[in-house]
């Protein structure tokens, strides 16, 4: 189960999440009994080098033959300097940029794709780390 979801549930604070370590020095979770790792987790608890990371999957090449046209800058009349070809290829986005009525998404590498929901999907992934399930009896 996921830390999250009993904080949210019952409405505890991050300064009050413990190990069983802490209250019985039974060594668990064990990942965590280390002092630095431990660290790590209660800084993503808090809020903080929580990381979000976005990405776009290709589901449609279009109908051309072309592929989706990839551009130096955030503009449809840039010239293509590349086409993706390739149906479920993940590429990595920095940002959403609007050009005139419609969408770009800028990749990590700096490039430019369609935002369109016709021929790529967005996603999003959190890095969070899953602590053992709590339940009643503590």
């Amino acid at each position: 189960m996921d830390v999250f979801i009993p904080m949210k549930k019952y409405n505890i604070p991050s300064e009050n999440v413990l190990r069983h370590y802490d209250v019985t020095h039974k060594l668990c979770p064990a990942p965590y009994v280390e002092q630095s790792k431990w660290r790590v987790l209660k800084s993503k608890l808090i809020g903080k080098d929580v990381e979000i990371k976005k990405y776009i999957r290709i589901i449609s090449i279009g109908t051309d033959g072309k592929g989706l046209a990839v551009r130096k800058k955030p503009d449809w009349n840039a010239k293509s300097i590349m086409y993706l070809k390739r149906v479920g290829e993940v590429y990595t986005v920095t940002r959403k940029v609007k050009v005139g009525n419609r969408y770009m998404y800028q990749l990590q590498s700096g490039l430019y794709i369609t935002a369109s929901e016709q021929y790529v999907k967005y996603y999003t992934k959190k890095n969070f780390v899953r602590l053992r399930s709590f339940d009643k009896s503590g």
